[in-house]
């Protein structure tokens, strides 16, 4: 028997985060929210085009309010309540991702745009442990790494900070410099990271094309994310991706006689798993 010491809590969670990725990236095929909405967007060099995003959002919120209509009494969404989701998935939509991470050794922001169903719900679930108030929002200092993986303050960050930035991929000076005079690795490692943090940025700001309107809707969104009920809010924008996949038939939950293929396949892969995992046991 194996004792549950520290060095095992550790290892076990790690191993654990690791298992519940794998399974959450399985639900996410399996009800079709690893589909792209890019293509409806964004042009052929992906580029985002306002009337289609204004397209998809408005077709995400109008599925939800027929949703609401039919299934509860005739609830409409308020005013407020509707500029909250359309505010949200404006941002949501267009990024960055809250998958952009920090460069270990330049303390840069990766920036990347978001692709699928499951990067909007990603973005209202890591919410959750970050529905501060205002004032504290307000207070966020731009150099608190800490906070870089806070949803919102990276929304504050992008839009606020670097909506005038124009940058370039152009490395050509940098490039020589680190050729002819970096011997430092870890230095030639660091401003290498420096020119990928900037590229990225160069490429999200192509795509998007519109600091000024993320800049908008993240403050409205701000502004009364701190007022609602944030289980309410997670289930609403679920509800709505489910919603839009069923409608344009994007998931399995449209599949009408072809639903079996999808539910016996994922029943299949549950039963090879507990085969293998039973197998992996009794090898040690």
């Amino acid at each position: 028997m194996k004792k549950y010491d520290a060095a095992a809590i550790r290892t076990g969670v790690y191993r654990k985060r690791i298992l519940e990725r794998e399974l959450s990236g399985i639900r996410s095929a399996v009800l079709g929210r690893d589909r792209s909405f890019l293509s409806v967007i964004a042009d052929k060099d992906g580029r985002i085009k306002k009337e289609r995003l204004e397209t998809f959002i408005n077709d995400m919120t109008g599925g939800y309010e027929r949703y609401l209509h039919d299934e509860e009494n005739g609830t409409l969404l308020t005013g407020d309540q509707k500029k909250l989701y359309l505010s949200f998935l404006y941002c949501a939509a267009t990024g960055p991702s809250i998958h952009s991470y920090i460069a270990p050794l330049s303390g840069n922001l990766f920036y990347r745009i978001p692709e699928s169903f499951q990067d909007i719900l990603d973005a209202a679930g890591s919410l959750k442990t970050t529905q501060k108030s205002l004032e504290e929002m307000e207070a966020y200092e731009e150099d608190t790494e800490s906070l870089r993986d806070d949803t919102l303050w990276n929304y504050f960050y992008i839009a606020c900070k670097e909506k005038d930035t124009q940058v370039s991929r152009d490395h050509t000076g940098l490039d020589a410099y680190i050729r002819e005079q970096v011997t430092d690795d870890r230095e030639r490692r660091r401003l290498e990271e420096v020119q990928d943090t900037t590229d990225s940025l160069y490429d999200w700001q192509c795509a998007s094309k519109e600091a000024d309107r993320l800049y908008e809707e993240y403050n409205a969104f701000r502004k009364s994310f701190f007022q609602v009920d944030y289980d309410v809010f997670l289930r609403s924008i679920e509800t709505m991706i489910d919603i839009y996949l069923y409608e344009h038939e994007l998931g399995p939950m449209s599949l009408d006689s072809r639903f079996g293929l999808v539910a016996g396949s994922l029943r299949r892969a549950s039963s090879d798993i507990a085969v293998a995992v039973e197998r992996a046991v009794h090898m040690q």
